[in-house]
């Protein structure tokens, strides 16, 4: 077991959160539990309510965490679009949502990191999920 003196609050919590991240994205959601945190980072499930009110908030914090990574990719597309027309910035946005939800196809446990990082080796499909949908293109 760890002890508190070995790490501070901020990063127990840390500790806490990225267990939590990987056992989610591992099992999905029902596979998370305070014993299954604890064992991870090696301390006592107490110790998880020392840090968070309950086992909501840890996964409270973990949405919001996916939501920012997800926000910042958005804007950093939107940014990016060669044009700064309205349909360029539209354009990216939604090249940008058509490579996460193929990352994430099939995998929705897997939500938790699609939106952190690029997938290596990945090439936006000409069309994307959107043509096999039968939705329109943009």
């Amino acid at each position: 077991m760890g002890r508190r003196s070995q790490h501070t609050p901020e990063a127990l919590r840390r500790l806490i959160i990225e267990a939590a991240e990987a056992i989610v994205v591992e099992g999905g959601l029902a596979m998370l539990s305070a014993r299954e945190i604890a064992k991870r980072i090696e301390y006592s499930p107490g110790t998880l309510y020392n840090i968070f009110e309950n086992l909501d908030d840890v996964v409270i914090t973990i949405e919001g965490r996916v939501l920012d990574r997800l926000s910042r990719r958005l804007t950093l597309a939107a940014a990016q679009s060669g044009d700064k027309t309205p349909e360029a910035k539209l354009l990216a946005l939604a090249q940008a949502i058509d490579r996460l939800a193929i990352a994430a196809a099939g995998k929705p446990s897997e939500a938790v990191v699609v939106a952190s990082e690029e997938q290596p080796g990945y090439a936006m499909p000409a069309a994307g999920w959107a043509a096999k949908s039968g939705q329109p293109v943009l």
